[in-house]
């Protein structure tokens, strides 16, 4: 087996053993006792189709100036932490090679940027952002690295998926099929590989949206809910406060 490949488990090993680390520390001195950045973190994992990138972008819309939405950036943090162009970052970003692409690029030595290499500079860029607080991480594994963040999953059936897809690409549903089952593999084999886990855990996440009877003003009212509950009461009075705001929101009926 090429090294670049067996070193792959190595590094998972190691950063494995960091977070468990982490993860006992939070145990021993819980979150919500002290000031922690990282709850005020929102990471969504999603099915393909099922309206993630636009849940971000209105969510922190409706958080504020302050927080940040990391999708596509976090291709180009990881790139240049490993000083490398954005194109080869972005070949392993929610994906991970076959077995056949991983033999062809070492024997090439295609390997600018290998699998144990990127999941190095991913858990660096997604701790470095954790600290920073008021961010909106969409995919990647973020909710396995960050346990104490808000850890949101989207799903939906896979009809309602592919019509969203087939309507978003001006595609054919037939394309739009074959574009799903080859991203759900490549997804569900960026988290085993990289983390060990099985993207579909329910434990691995404290809300499950279905799309499918959800629109995604519905969604983003829900997370919002959760994200200032997490944050605590703020000081602001009034019919402007966020308790009021969302106290008085109209719910958009349900999709038929």
């Amino acid at each position: 087996m090429p090294a670049d490949i067996s070193h792959l488990a190595e590094a998972r090993a190691r950063e494995q053993s960091l977070l468990e680390r982490v993860r006992r520390e939070n145990e021993r001195n819980p979150p919500a006792h002290r000031s922690d950045p990282e709850r005020t973190i929102v990471t969504i994992s999603r099915e393909y189709g099922a309206g993630g990138h636009s849940v971000g972008v209105k969510l922190i819309e409706h958080l504020g100036p302050e927080w940040q939405l990391w999708d596509r950036e976090i291709i180009n943090a990881v790139a240049r932490s490993a000083k490398v162009r954005a194109e080869l970052a972005a070949g392993l970003d929610d994906r991970m090679l076959s077995v056949q692409e991983q033999v062809l690029r070492y024997l090439v030595n295609c390997w600018t940027l290998s699998p144990d290499r990127y999941f190095h500079h991913l858990v660096q860029v997604l701790v470095s952002i954790s600290h920073q607080g008021n961010k909106v991480i969409i995919g990647r594994g973020a909710n396995f690295v960050l346990p104490a963040s808000l850890r949101i999953r989207l799903c939906a059936s896979e009809r309602f998926r592919i019509d969203a897809i087939a309507k978003r690409e001006n595609i054919t549903t037939d394309a739009a099929r074959t574009i799903l089952k080859s991203t759900d593999r490549e997804r569900t084999a960026f988290v085993s590989t990289l983390f060990g886990r099985d993207i579909n855990e329910p434990t691995a996440y404290d809300m499950i949206l279905r799309m499918d009877h959800l629109s995604i003003d519905s969604a983003v009212a829900a997370i919002e809910g959760a994200v200032r509950e997490r944050m605590g009461p703020e000081p602001a009075v009034g019919m402007a406060h966020p308790a009021f705001r969302l106290a008085s929101a109209a719910i958009p009926a349900a999709k038929s």
